[in-house]
């Protein structure tokens, strides 16, 4: 006959390495998730007096709403992304010529706050 102090204690012994384990392998898979959702070689071009190009790609598909404004606080317009890619161009229109505009590249909860001149 087991003692039922000792089963008790070697259950929650088992249930601790479990849950350590676990939490070991969900931090592993999420630190790689992120890096394959980081944009990486962002790019803006076509610079016109109204409009610029912005473009970056990612590991995985992903789809991206760029938040835009003329402070880092008040990125108040917004370009989302019609469909997933790896590879992803937005153009931002009706922007105000010899003006700093700040965007923000928003993948899932992920933010990637940038800045350029127009």
């Amino acid at each position: 006959m087991k003692n039922p102090v000792v089963t008790k204690i070697l259950a929650i012994v088992v249930g601790i390495v479990i849950f350590i384990g676990i939490l070991v392998i969900g931090f592993q898979l999420v630190g790689t998730r992120a890096a394959d959702v980081e944009p990486r070689d962002v790019v803006v071009s076509n610079i016109e007096k109204n409009s610029v190009k912005i473009s970056w790609a990612t590991g995985v598909d992903t789809q991206a709403v760029l938040e835009y404004g003329t402070t880092p606080t008040t990125l108040n317009f917004f370009a989302p992304e019609a469909t997933k890619g790896k590879a992803h161009t937005l153009d931002l229109t009706l922007l105000s010529p010899n003006t700093t505009y700040y965007f923000d590249i928003r993948i899932g909860v992920l933010h990637h706050l940038r800045l350029f001149n127009h």
